[in-house]
């Protein structure tokens, strides 16, 4: 059986759900049989890993409301019959969802020592200013990178992360941060959302 470690509303209209996924491949088959969620379209999709967070993210999505249908626009960006918004991220062995009566992002990282080297690709000067000291500097790029992806995640596309995105200065166990955008889709301040969960990372905009 699914083994949620977070269900639970977040706020008056958004709902998270987080799932530590432990079962193996047939397990998942067996429960979205059980579930009556269709199952065809998995046995087109190549990768396993693929096959399981597509799988994880129908069985959670039943879990919470089984009359809510899920689609995808052009660009990618999940959306929800019944006039919800949807947000779904994956990292190892977590899967989570966050459902909203308004656009939302969500995304799920775990401390990644690789973001060191990368860090100017996403990172704007404002931002490297404000750097911590070195021994939380990985945690501390993972909750900018998890941020501007949840940003990015929002709106769907045409997000550039350094140029359109400033993380505004924060601590690695706040439970908010701010951020300010510029870019295509206008002019938008958002207070982002955070939750540590057994050392993933979890930032939500809306």
């Amino acid at each position: 059986m699914p083994l949620f470690l977070f269900d639970e509303p977040i706020s008056a209209n958004a709902r998270l759900t987080l799932w530590k996924n432990e079962e193996g491949l047939q397990a998942l088959m067996d429960i979205a049989d059980r579930d009556a969620i269709g199952v065809a379209e998995v046995n087109s999709i190549f990768l396993e890993k693929r096959k399981r967070e597509w799988l994880c993210t129908r069985i959670m999505l039943a879990h919470i409301n089984p009359a809510l249908k899920l689609s995808f626009m052009s660009n990618g960006k999940p959306v929800l019959s019944h006039e919800k918004h949807i947000s779904i991220s994956h990292c190892e062995n977590i899967a989570g969802i966050v459902l909203s009566g308004s656009s939302i992002g969500m995304d799920i990282q775990s401390p990644d020592a690789r973001l060191r080297r990368l860090f100017h690709k996403f990172c704007n000067e404002a931002e490297e200013n404000n750097f911590p000291p070195d021994v939380h500097l990985t945690d501390h790029l993972t909750m900018i990178w998890s941020a501007k992806e949840a940003i990015f995640k929002y709106f769907g596309e045409h997000v550039l992360f350094a140029e359109d995105i400033t993380i505004l200065p924060f601590q690695i166990d706040e439970g908010k941060l701010r951020a300010i955008y510029k870019g295509i889709h206008g002019e938008k301040e958002f207070l982002l959302s955070h939750y540590r969960v057994e050392g993933f990372h979890i930032v939500i905009a809306n």
